[in-house]
């Protein structure tokens, strides 16, 4: 599973060049197979190893609601659910590697940018920041 290299979950920082979507989006458009593989091959796993991935992912997934409900609670984001903004953006982030191409018309960084505004709206907050 993708390892995460941001412990400070500010909410404020959550879709800034140093902030958690930021990064996974990165990660991902940088590792696909490892997205493709945790996301998509589950059920060619051995019961042992579907069992060792479903918690990476429960983790990850905690990660990502969490920053949301610390966003909610401090004012800086407005969602409906926690649970589904972060299920919307784990979703929206993971799903890039069906397309996405380094020789296409986007840059990694520039879609991330992108997908950073996107997640900024998401969130309920200013999209242009």
């Amino acid at each position: 599973m993708l390892k995460l290299k941001i412990l400070n979950l500010d909410p404020n920082q959550a879709t800034s060049s140093k902030g958690l979507i930021y990064q996974l989006q990165m990660e991902n458009i940088q590792r696909p197979e490892l997205v493709f593989i945790s996301y998509m091959e589950l059920r060619n796993l051995t019961e042992e190893n579907f069992k060792a991935i479903e918690e990476k992912r429960s983790r990850y997934e905690k990660i990502v609601c969490d920053m949301i409900l610390k966003g909610v609670l401090s004012g800086d984001f407005k969602v409906p659910d926690a649970k589904i903004t972060s299920f919307a953006l784990i979703a929206m982030l993971t799903g890039v590697v069906d397309w996405f191409r380094e020789d296409g018309r986007l840059s990694s960084e520039e879609l991330t940018r992108q997908y950073c505004a996107l997640a900024r709206q998401t969130l309920g907050v200013n999209a242009l920041a």
